[in-house]
């Protein structure tokens, strides 16, 4: 034992007996505080982020946080978007008016030292997105972009990065391409899609499929409702191309899809717009054919159950607007609601044909601004017809006053319209303004002829029907079965027939003649 306690003093070891082990509290093992000053400091380094793809009057958000700094000192965040504007923060919004490639650049200082990064925002006029495979050479790919950059437009290849072996594997590639291109995707108006068979088209609906949040993991959204899809093909595409086109559209519910030709591709590129495509393509004599609601039916032969189906495709095909073709397939439909409202309901409103045309109008303006717009127009009569009463002027004198008067209220309208950045109201044509204003003058002849009582529940009734008409007529299944299915639009003359021949009484005479209904019937 005292050859063990001599060795331990040699070693500089201190003994302790099992009794001392046990009483003595532990040995803590923690680090010494370094005080924040003798921590390492974090650099300071600007991120601005990925180099962006934008559209002419997008807002684009731009974000800092990435950048790093000490955190014991203030930072400034001041971004250069590259045309002569800028924005301090550390996330920002702007809106390019020009086409053309910007460096927009952060700077962050904290008072002594300054970080920047640069980033390119590539700014177009439009962006076309391009689905493709490897049978397109990158040749004529160089071709196109260059072309579609002449015409300020940004032509976005989504192609496979390698040649895959067979087509499955091209529409996985495809996919994965196309998820990651989704930013390109809801810019684009145009998605061109050049693929053999249809790999392109499948890809482009699986890829629709996942980002509207069907697939775990995913919360991105895609809507195609406003976008034409176009598949070209060096030869026209063939009737089952056709009709797997067709299954497409039914998945994507785009605007539509065109089949044509790749000679179209210079004048598809030079300008993408949806709403002026059809046009050009046929003043250029281009063959092409239209695939939307209006055409799965007529991908068969024509029979007595589907040849308005048939005129209804040769219509579209020849350049005439879907929204033109849809307004007046619903004009029986929302008449014969009118003619039931008034024959078996007892609604009487302005007659037929008033309710029928406001219901046009309020689908041509929403129903929002059509309602704000009558008010307005309404008010302005009223108050106009008061005003002139004291002129003791005769009746169409007095009318053409009235109508000044609404005229100059519309005027000043646009006016507010446009100080509240309200479009919309902007963009109408004369046709709804120029119904709205018969209807203000029917309501001042109902004011003259029957009092302002009776016309104010005449035009209560009329804006009712045409705003449950409205509601029918934009419900997505009944424009979708309308466009499917113009046929069903031939029942309302059957219907009509019926509603001619009823001579019962109406539901509001149940309710006027109630009391009378109850009593028992007189003795004889």
């Amino acid at each position: 034992m005292t050859t063990i306690v001599v060795l331990a003093g040699v070693l500089g070891l201190t003994t302790v007996s099992q009794a001392q082990t046990d009483t003595t509290p532990p040995v803590t093992t923690d680090l010494p505080v370094i005080p924040t000053s003798e921590l390492e400091p974090v650099p300071l380094r600007a991120v601005a982020g990925k180099d962006r793809i934008v559209v002419v009057g997008r807002n684009v958000l731009f974000d800092g946080s990435g950048s790093t700094g000490p955190a014991d000192r203030p930072l400034t965040y001041t971004w250069d978007f590259g045309d002569s504007q800028q924005f301090q923060g550390i996330d920002a919004s702007h809106i390019y008016a020009e086409p053309g490639t910007y460096r927009a650049r952060l700077t962050i200082t904290d008072g002594t030292v300054v970080s920047r990064d640069t980033i390119l925002v590539t700014v177009a006029k439009d962006v076309v997105v391009l689905i493709t495979d490897t049978s397109v050479t990158k040749e004529y790919l160089k071709h196109y972009r260059q072309y579609a950059q002449a015409n300020d437009t940004l032509l976005v290849v989504v192609r496979p990065d390698q040649a895959e072996t067979t087509n499955y594997f091209t529409e996985q590639g495809l996919t994965q391409q196309l998820i990651a291109s989704a930013d390109d995707l809801n810019q684009a108006q145009t998605i061109i899609v050049w693929t053999e068979q249809a790999a392109g088209l499948t890809a482009l609906t699986e890829t629709k499929r996942i980002l509207a949040g069907n697939e775990p993991g995913v919360n991105s959204s895609l809507s195609f409702s406003q976008k034409a899809v176009i598949y070209v093909a060096e030869k026209m595409p063939s009737g089952a191309l056709a009709r797997l086109a067709q299954n497409a559209f039914n998945g994507l519910l785009s605007r539509y899809i065109m089949l044509t030709t790749t000679t179209a591709l210079h004048t598809i590129l030079a300008d993408p717009s949806p709403d002026t495509l059809i046009e050009r393509l046929q003043a250029q004599n281009f063959d092409y054919q239209i695939l939307g609601r209006h055409s799965e039916r007529t991908l068969g032969s024509i029979t007595p159950f589907n040849f308005l189906s048939y005129g209804l495709n040769y219509l579209i095909n020849r350049g005439v607007s879907t929204d033109t073709l849809f307004l007046l397939l619903i004009l029986p439909v929302v008449a014969t609601i009118i003619a039931f409202a008034r024959q078996i309901v007892g609604i009487k409103a302005f007659g037929l044909y008033m309710p029928t045309i406001i219901t046009l109008v309020f689908v041509a303006t929403q129903l929002k601004y059509g309602l704000a717009i009558f008010a307005v127009l309404l008010a302005t009569a009223t108050i106009s017809r008061i005003i002139a009463r004291y002129l003791r002027l005769l009746y169409l004198p007095r009318m053409a006053i009235v109508l000044t008067i609404v005229s100059f209220s519309i005027f000043a309208m646009f006016i507010l319209a446009d100080w509240a950045e309200r479009p919309t109201i902007l963009s109408l044509s004369i046709f709804p303004i120029l119904m709205m204003i018969i209807l203000t003058e029917n309501f001042v002849e109902a004011q003259i002829e029957q009092g302002n009582r009776q016309a104010i529940i005449i035009t209560i009734e009329t804006l009712a029907l045409a705003v449950v008409s409205y509601l029918i007529v934009t419900w997505d299944w009944f424009e979708t079965f309308i466009m499917a299915y113009p046929e069903a639009v031939l029942l309302t003359i059957i219907i009509n027939v019926v509603l001619g021949r009823f001579t019962g009484l109406r539901l509001t005479e149940y309710l006027r003649f109630r009391r009378l209904l109850k009593k028992p019937p007189l003795l004889s």
